[in-house]
């Protein structure tokens, strides 16, 4: 049996060595661009969480402003273009076309915004941990509810639907809630 010369094998393994340093460092380059999208995805969903946390905290400020802070009975204050003197962020809702809300929600004559109407402070701004690009912003229509067990003013029964955006620290990122509020 004939053993190969060592001239033969000249150069073999450098090739080795060169293949295992391509793979280790295609394997390295992968594994940074996984930490990386990883990373990405856990800042995306914290900032989607922080705009939810807004928008739901419009919608309790909301129910303090009907309950509360304005005493809404009716739709007294509530008009077409949601800007009416002592009514602003009060709607009557649309009954065909674009929603109120929809035209609306971020028009800061006609929506209101956290803490506005009930002078509770604003979210901290995007700059520190937890804050937002925008304060949240809350539209209210009043529904006649033919359901409802409460009498308001005239004897009419309403339901309030609020709807709420809620901003995160990335621009870019809202969330938008609606509820009914039957006070």
């Amino acid at each position: 049996m004939k053993t190969p010369s060592a001239r033969s094998q000249r150069g073999a393994s450098l090739f080795v060595a060169l293949v295992m340093m391509i793979a280790i460092t295609l394997i390295g380059i992968a594994g940074a661009n996984l930490s990386t999208s990883e990373e990405r995805m856990a800042r995306n969903a914290r900032d989607s969480n922080i705009a939810l946390q807004a928008a739901e905290a419009a919608l309790r400020d909301a129910e303090t402003d009907i309950v509360a802070t304005r005493a809404l009975a009716g739709a007294t204050l509530f008009s077409a273009t949601c800007d009416q003197t002592g009514g602003k962020g009060l709607c009557i809702p649309a009954t065909s076309g674009t929603q109120r809300w929809e035209a609306y929600l971020e028009d800061a004559s006609r929506s209101l915004s956290y803490g506005e109407q009930t002078g509770v402070p604003g979210f901290r701004p995007a700059t520190e941990s937890g804050g937002v690009t925008a304060q949240p912003r809350y539209l209210v229509e009043a529904i006649p509810d033919a359901m409802g067990t409460s009498l308001r003013a005239g004897g009419a029964r309403y339901i309030y639907r609020i709807t709420a955006l809620g901003y995160g620290a990335l621009s870019g990122t809202r969330v938008m809630l609606q509820e009914f509020f039957r006070p």
